[in-house]
Order: structure tokens, then sequence, then C-alpha cells
């Protein structure tokens, strides 16, 4: 079951410090259109030199699952095209959250616990 970290808006960002890969998880989010947004993710020095983060963002229309090997600044672009993916966002926030099952698990786990979220 995916840990549920938080969720994300214009207005709000957050750090995530109990990672078991990363010292920490800064997250921001920012609309670059009125369909397209920007998550960017900086993560704190790894723990390990082979560990990794599995992180999945998603709101009631879709998941998007993202693997993390490196520490530093990633940027993340998603596309809300649809009157209902927009609205979702709005009232919700996009909802982060991390595993460290595979992918297969981790998309259906991601899946079930978004559908608790509606």
């Amino acid at each position: 079951m995916p840990v549920y970290l938080g969720a994300l808006t214009p207005e709000l960002s957050f750090t995530y410090t109990a990672s078991d890969c990363f010292t920490s998880m800064d997250f921001s989010f920012a609309a670059t259109s009125e369909t397209t947004y920007e998550v960017t993710m900086t993560l704190g020095k790894k723990s390990s030199l082979l560990c990794h983060e599995y992180i999945l963002f998603g709101d009631t229309e879709s998941v998007h699952v993202q693997v993390f090997y490196e520490s530093g600044t990633h940027v993340l672009k998603f596309n809300m095209p649809t009157y209902d993916e927009q609205r979702d966002l709005s009232f919700t926030g996009l909802r982060v959250f991390k595993t460290c099952e595979g992918l297969p698990e981790t998309l259906e786990s991601a899946l079930r616990t978004i559908y608790l979220l509606e």
C-alpha cells in the first residue's frame, strides 16, 4: 500500500524527510498554462548507491509513477486538458505517494488508494 505524502497545489508545497533513500524530498507545484503544470522535486543526499524511490502522482482522473535514482532537482510536466481534471486538481490537489514495491504492485496499490480518496 503506498504511503500518502501530501497534496500539491500552486499554493501548497511540502518536504518529506522519512524517505528510505534520500535525506529529504522537497515538492513544489506550479501552473505553466491553463492546462499544464510542473512538479519540481529536489531530492537530498542518497543513503546508499543502489537505493531508489517509487513516487506516484495522481488524482481521480490519472496516475503517474516515476522512479528516482539520483539526488538533485527533477521537473515533471503534467497536462490536464479536461474540465474534470482541472476541477479535481483545484479541489484536492495533485496527491503524492511513495512505495517500496515493484512497478506492477505499485500501480495496483495506487489505483486502489486513489479511488478511496474520491
